[in-house]
């Protein structure tokens, strides 16, 4: 599976009560794209950045 539809596909599971929180994280997210190269790297990115908001 290519890591940008991990990556969608993750955002799209959490919900967020914030939308300007989930906005930012998108962007964090995007902005990271291109140097996610395989699937467990997204994981590990998307859950150091959850964590940042808990």
């Amino acid at each position: 599976m290519p890591c940008g539809n991990t990556v969608m596909m993750s955002i799209n599971r959490y919900c967020f009560s914030d939308r300007l929180q989930h906005n930012v994280l998108l962007r964090l997210l995007k902005s990271k794209l291109l140097k996610i190269r395989t699937a467990q790297e997204t994981q590990l990115s998307f859950h150091c950045l959850q964590s940042g908001w808990e």
